[in-house]
């Protein structure tokens, strides 16, 4: 089994160990180095107190025994007991003249040089009567000494100065094991110390070092695992009060985080254009749509000029009008979209500023209102076929019934014709009337849902080629017609009926006599597919994609003589679309055309059919 051995955390140079230790050994070293001059400072004075206390000891020994002085005097430094005394005593013994402050004999030489010494700093205060210790350097001992003179009396008469001097020692033995056992001392306190302070401090680096991997986490956002310091001292306050503040810190980004995915899911969710931009008119934010609306990649265009992303001067210039007077602008545009289709959009274009009412830029809303737009032409344009297929019947009928009024009624000839023109012209607006209606039903019935059952759809062709077949027979037109016993499907099958009816109808106006129209119809997979065929004149390519709007006729003249109203083939779209399907038509000129139905066996959801329907007639 193998242990893993916990990581050596390495100190670096600069770390705060290293900072505290520093100091402390330099304090601790100037510490010791004091304290080493203290006690040696202390010795010495120890020493020479000690020495002065033997000095004037041995004078007063000496200074007490007159015959030696006259023996000295006498036989001066030639004396033999006078240097035997000085050498057992270890003393250096002078005889002074007070008087003329000449050396009569010295201890340490036969021959003493002959010189004044009043101006000695002991034999001035021994000729002053004020004796006194004094320390300087002594050349007999070639080292540091004691002073000490006095008067004595002797029988010469005059008084002689006695000086005695005492070698002061370096260092005695026992100074110096003194000293060496203090030092030690000293050495093994600071080594204590030290390995104590440095136990303590590696005790405060491991929560330090804690500390600071917890600051890297935090500062990298992970702010869910605490830090771990069981210190009970400052240092493990401290540590609580970041967990506390990563805790409050962690949930403020959370509940950021949260607004952030609020705005974003609700700036995404909208149906309009946005964008935010400051006052150099440099996008600050976009939103889905105004990215897909002029193909921009939302990551990218950040930071980047609005006039370079977009291209259109009238909103720069709308922006910087905003932004000049300060107040919110409202204006319709059309501008071009990423496929290239012109647009309407209502702009409201709002000045951004901070709490303090600095402007920061503003807020561009796109509304796209083309739909909008396109159902107000489609309405106009409803209201103006509508008025006019009205009011040619009703002016032929209106001319016809003055006619009348004026006296053709008495011309029996003239009158029928007369009434003729009123009952065509009657027939053709209860027609449009009719379809009206139906085409009004129908929407109605798209929102709520058509009622439906599920039926045999070969019965449902059955019946509206009979209803054809009497107008195919006066043209000698050949109605062929195939569908399996076995299709079922969920229907409304007099809307169907009246689909198939339109179809037939004008497959049977527009087609020359003698020819053939064919209805097929087939199951592939859970779709039905009808299909109804014609040999008439054919449609024009560049009528196709508008054959199925209202009041849409390829040829005006040809479809009112015929009987049209405009409104079929629009019926048969919605019939289709209330059922979950769509109706196409492929055709070429005098090669006849193919108007091809597919709807599922199953009616979808109402609100399916109903979105699938405005598309449809929006964009038709």
């Amino acid at each position: 089994m193998v242990i893993a051995s916990k990581p050596k955390i390495e100190m670096p140079a600069n770390s705060l160990l290293q900072k505290f230790l520093a100091p402390f050994v330099i304090l601790l070293s100037g510490g010791l180095l004091a304290f080493s001059w203290w006690i040696e400072y202390s010795l010495e004075k120890y020493v020479e107190q000690t020495v002065e206390e033997d000095l004037i000891g041995r004078f007063e020994l000496l200074a007490i025994q007159p015959q030696l002085l006259v023996e000295f005097v006498e036989s001066g430094s030639s004396s033999e007991v006078f240097h035997v005394f000085a050498k057992k005593t270890r003393i250096h013994i002078s005889i002074i003249d007070s008087k003329t402050g000449l050396l009569l004999s010295d201890s340490s030489s036969l021959n003493p040089p002959k010189g004044n010494r009043s101006s000695l700093p002991e034999i001035e205060a021994a000729i002053n009567n004020q004796p006194k210790v004094t320390k300087r350097f002594n050349p007999a001992f070639n080292t540091m000494a004691l002073w000490l003179a006095r008067r004595v009396p002797n029988k010469f008469g005059n008084d002689l100065i006695l000086r005695v001097s005492l070698e002061i020692p370096t260092k005695t033995p026992q100074a110096e094991g003194l000293f060496f056992k203090m030092l030690l001392a000293m050495l093994l306190l600071v080594s204590a110390t030290m390995i104590v302070s440095l136990l303590i401090a590696n005790g405060y680096r491991e929560s330090l070092n804690e500390l600071k991997r917890g600051a890297a986490r935090f500062a990298k956002g992970e702010l869910r695992k605490k830090l771990n310091v069981p210190d009970d001292s400052e240092i493990g306050e401290l540590g609580q009060q970041l967990n506390d503040m990563a805790t409050v810190l962690n949930q403020r980004f959370e509940n950021l985080e949260n607004q952030r995915s609020e705005r974003e899911t609700i700036l995404s969710s909208m149906e309009e254009g946005f964008m935010a931009v400051d006052k150099y008119h440099q996008v600050l934010s976009i939103n889905r749509a105004a990215a897909q609306l002029f193909r921009l990649d939302p990551e990218k265009v950040v930071g980047q000029d609005l006039q370079l992303l977009i291209r259109n001067f009238q909103l720069s210039l709308s922006v910087h009008e905003a932004l000049a007077a300060q107040q919110p602008l409202e204006k319709d545009f059309q501008l071009t979209d990423s496929e290239e289709n012109i647009k309407h959009f209502q702009v409201r274009i709002t000045p951004l500023r901070k709490s303090s009412g600095d402007q920061i830029g503003a807020l561009i809303v796109l509304n796209d209102i083309t739909r909008i737009k396109l159902v107000e032409t489609i309405r106009r344009d409803f209201v103006a076929n509508v008025s006019h297929e009205l009011k040619t019947p009703i002016t032929s009928i209106k001319g016809a019934v003055e006619t009348l009024i004026d006296g053709a009624i008495e011309q029996r000839e003239v009158a029928d014709r007369f009434l003729g023109i009123i009952s065509r012209h009657s027939d053709r607006l209860d027609s449009l009337i009719s379809d009206l209606l139906l085409l009004s039903q129908l929407e109605y019935r798209d929102e709520g849902g058509i009622q439906a059952e599920v039926g045999t759809l070969q019965l449902v062709i059955h019946h509206a080629v009979g209803t054809c077949e009497l107008k195919a027979q006066e043209k000698e037109i050949n109605l062929v017609w195939e569908c399996s016993e076995s299709i079922q499907v969920r229907m409304n099958a007099p809307l169907l009926e009246q689909a198939l009816v339109n179809l037939i109808d004008n497959a049977i106006k527009y087609s020359p006599e003698k020819r053939q129209v064919e209805i097929v119809a087939k199951l592939e997979k859970s779709e039905v597919i009808m299909e109804i065929k014609d040999q008439g004149s054919g449609i024009d390519a560049r009528h196709l994609d508008r054959i199925f709007e209202r009041f849409y006729r390829v040829d005006a003249a040809r479809s009112r003589k015929l009987g049209g109203t405009g409104l079929g083939l629009a019926i048969v779209k919605h019939i289709v679309q209330s059922h979950g399907g769509m109706v196409s038509v492929e055709s070429n000129l005098n090669m006849g055309s193919r108007f091809i139905l597919k709807f599922p066996t199953t009616i979808p959801k109402k609100t399916e059919l109903h979105e699938e329907r405005k598309e449809s007639e929006i964009f038709s």
